[in-house]
């Protein structure tokens, strides 16, 4: 549980910097107060592909981690699969589509 509950916290600690007008209260039900950044996670006006482009970078390097780590051909089968849904949409979107 608190290799849960510190991925929570971390999650929470890195979603704080990235809402540009979609801000949501982290600290409610304490405070209704709304942390607008200027960098956004999704939005390209608000520098999302290089934030996109560093999530799948850490992405990948957490899975080649994970990857040397365990030798299972379960857990090495699912980091492929992982991987895949780290890079199809940024192929798809930005080689395929032109985006």
């Amino acid at each position: 549980m608190t290799w849960f509950s510190l991925a929570a916290l971390l999650h929470l600690a890195s979603d704080l910097p990235v809402h540009v007008d979609d801000a949501h209260a982290h600290f409610w039900p304490l405070s209704e107060w709304r942390f607008r950044s200027t960098v956004s996670y999704w939005n390209p006006t608000h520098n999302g592909n290089w934030f996109a482009l560093f999530e799948i970078a850490i992405g990948v390097v957490l899975s080649f981690v994970l990857w040397r780590r365990f030798h299972a051909v379960w857990v090495r089968a699912l980091l492929v699969l992982a991987v895949i849904a780290y890079l199809g949409p940024p192929i798809y979107f930005g080689v395929i589509q032109g985006f």
